[in-house]
């Protein structure tokens, strides 16, 4: 009943802004399973983001890590200068605070080099389960990388180019340190 339907690069569904983003991080695990990461690497699945981000947060305040990057959908918007492209959105800012600034540069230089560009944004009404466990100072560093999406709850309209470079960007990413 609610199965996706692909129309040329989209993929149309209910609750793409999970589905896309856990088969990112599957993607990303199952290559780092044959190539190991540069450092140290925990991925966080959690649920309620939305709701202040309890579970990412406390799982994160317990781990030793210096860097957390959360796996998004990214609002397509006007007011946000995105668009659904092949094109990852890296957000700067969020309503919970900023992101990492040499994290993102980092970010956008692999994008480059990786054949792809980065859109940036900054968005009001969102918070990351990264910027809220910064700003919970469990984290030094944080970073939102974001697959394009028409609609960000309910029924989303997603590039499939933009959820493999997201999951390219952030496997090259862990790779290279």
């Amino acid at each position: 009943r609610k199965r996706p339907i692909i129309i040329e690069d989209y993929v149309c569904g209910y609750a793409l802004d999970c589905k896309a983003a856990v088969s990112i991080m599957l993607s990303v695990m199952d290559q780092l399973s044959v190539t190991k990461p540069a450092r140290d690497t925990y991925f966080i699945a959690s649920a309620e983001e939305e709701v202040g981000g309890v579970g990412a947060t406390h799982r994160i305040g317990k781990l030793s890590v210096d860097t957390a990057i959360a796996v998004e959908v990214g609002p397509v918007a006007p007011e946000y200068q995105t668009q659904n492209t092949g094109d990852p959105i890296l957000l700067y800012q969020d309503g919970v605070g900023l992101y990492s600034e040499d994290v993102n540069r980092r970010l956008e230089s692999l994008a480059r080099r990786l054949g792809f560009g980065i859109q940036r944004a900054c968005v009001t009404s969102f918070g990351s389960d990264a910027s809220i466990a910064r700003k919970a100072g469990h984290v030094a560093r944080a970073a939102c990388l974001c697959y394009p999406a028409e609609n960000t709850h309910g029924y989303e309209i997603c590039s499939i180019t933009g959820i493999e470079n997201t999951a390219r960007l952030l496997l090259d990413y862990l790779k290279t340190g």
